[in-house]
């Protein structure tokens, strides 16, 4: 669960986010499987989650790029933003969890994106997109096969307006056995 506030309002948003063996390409599924593990091999990892913005029934995208090491206590202050295209086809390669190359080794990047969508013909029409943040990124605990984050962000977007975006989040790994027929 994330907390927006904009424009003075807050709502909470069940934010998800899933990467599996059949979305993306073979070695980013293994990266990401890998690091969650405990692998330090990389530079960065990104992750997506998304969800409905209860108030204006947006679209939320939240992407965020962490170092790979995830130690817990870490805290990684926000470097650099990155703009995240909402699409119906083809996913944004930086909206899918992954590797990533930072900017700076020691510093998180977020982008974050809240749009309409519309049907037919499928479309999204942005209503709000950081294009600068501030804010960390804490590793508030971490095991094998799973870290848990805690973010604290404060994002502003091309007209000056301010997104806060706080909330817990965990990433897992799962195994499910191979189904028989």
């Amino acid at each position: 669960m994330l907390t927006v506030v904009r424009d003075g309002v807050t709502r909470h948003v069940d934010a998800a986010g899933q990467v599996n063996e059949f979305v993306g390409a073979p070695q980013n599924f293994q990266f990401v499987y890998n690091t969650i593990e405990g692998s330090t091999s990389g530079d960065g990892i990104r992750i997506a989650v998304g969800g409905d913005d209860p108030v204006t029934k947006e679209v939320v995208t939240l992407v965020f790029a962490l170092p790979v090491s995830l130690r817990q206590g870490d805290v990684y202050t926000v470097g650099q933003t990155f703009a995240v295209e909402p699409s119906v086809d083809f996913p944004d390669p930086l909206a899918v969890w992954g590797p990533h190359d930072l900017q700076q080794s020691n510093r998180a990047e977020v982008g974050f994106t809240a749009a309409t969508y519309t049907f037919p013909p499928a479309h999204f029409t942005i209503g709000y997109r950081a294009t600068s943040a501030t804010g960390t990124i804490q590793v508030t605990k971490r095991e094998h096969g799973r870290a848990e984050l805690t973010l604290n962000l404060s994002l502003v977007d091309a007209a000056g307006k301010t997104a806060l975006v706080t909330g817990h989040m965990t990433v897992a790994t799962q195994q499910t056995p191979a189904p028989c027929n």
